[in-house]
């Protein structure tokens, strides 16, 4: 009995001390004093956006790539931090980072922008060396798309600028978990979860919930952490327009086979 009780207070506390990696997640007012609010990441644009699950010891350096990738440095003091306006449009980035001898931790997450014309792709700032640990999109959904369930998505993982073969968790905030492994060129891929519950058939009508990817690696003596966060959609595909796509193919089949039908009678 006595064994028992020992086994599950140790496991309580491997429990407690276990945390999950550092992310950037939106940040809403009214769903802050809630316990797990912040963690909610249902706001579409949110002006303030908040680090989650920082040590409190840690020093963080935040920052903000324009998709022109000029880079600003932003002062965080543990509250939530409002991104400065950019001119122009397309992928934005909010890089947050504590390096010590010891630990390096990175976090980024991605805005997409509407302004004047950038002229400069994406996979300028995604492959831009921003984190010496950093698990990069490749390549970001493109204007007016964004990520959604039951599809493939490609990402690279880079360690001081190289890419490396390391395992990398997937993690929603409706629940799911799954484990993957990087190539040893630092390539994998994910297929986002289909866990939205209670879906509705409209697009508006469902909110979208935040995966986060994270990574620990050990590098000599020092130890290193990092996160990729991002909103991911209902995939219509999975619910509304695909009913409505097999209801024209049945009606399509239909006209069609009433066709062949009088061509035979006839002939």
């Amino acid at each position: 009995m006595n064994k028992l009780i020992l086994l599950v207070i140790c496991s309580l506390v491997f429990m407690v001390s276990e945390s999950s990696a550092m992310h950037i997640l939106p940040y809403h007012e009214k769903s802050a004093k809630k316990e797990d609010g912040t963690h909610s990441g249902h706001m579409r644009k949110a002006p303030l956006y908040q680090l989650m699950d920082v040590d409190e010891n840690s020093k963080v350096e935040l920052s903000y790539y324009l998709s022109n990738l000029e880079k600003i440095d932003l002062e965080y003091s543990g509250k939530p931090v409002k991104m400065p306006r950019g001119k122009n449009d397309n992928y934005h980035a909010i890089i947050a980072k504590s390096d010590t001898n010891e630990k390096f931790v990175g976090a980024s997450y991605y805005i997409y922008k509407y302004g004047k014309p950038s002229n400069v792709s994406p996979t300028k700032i995604t492959l831009l060396d921003k984190l010496a640990f950093e698990i990069k999109p490749n390549p970001l959904p493109k204007e007016h798309d964004e990520y959604k369930t039951s599809k493939k998505y490609g990402f690279i993982v880079t360690l001081n600028a190289k890419p490396i073969s390391t395992k990398i968790n997937l993690q929603t905030l409706n629940g799911t978990t799954v484990e993957y492994t990087s190539d040893e060129d630092g390539r994998f891929s994910v297929i986002l979860p289909n866990d939205f519950k209670d879906v509705k058939n409209s697009k508006r009508a469902n909110r979208p919930s935040h995966f986060i990817l994270s990574s620990k690696i050990k590098e000599n003596t020092k130890e290193y952490e990092t996160s990729f966060t991002m909103p991911y959609h209902v995939n219509p595909n999975d619910y509304w327009q695909n009913s409505k796509y097999g209801g024209l193919v049945a009606l399509l089949g239909l006209v069609f086979g009433i066709l062949i039908y009088r061509k035979s009678k006839n002939g």
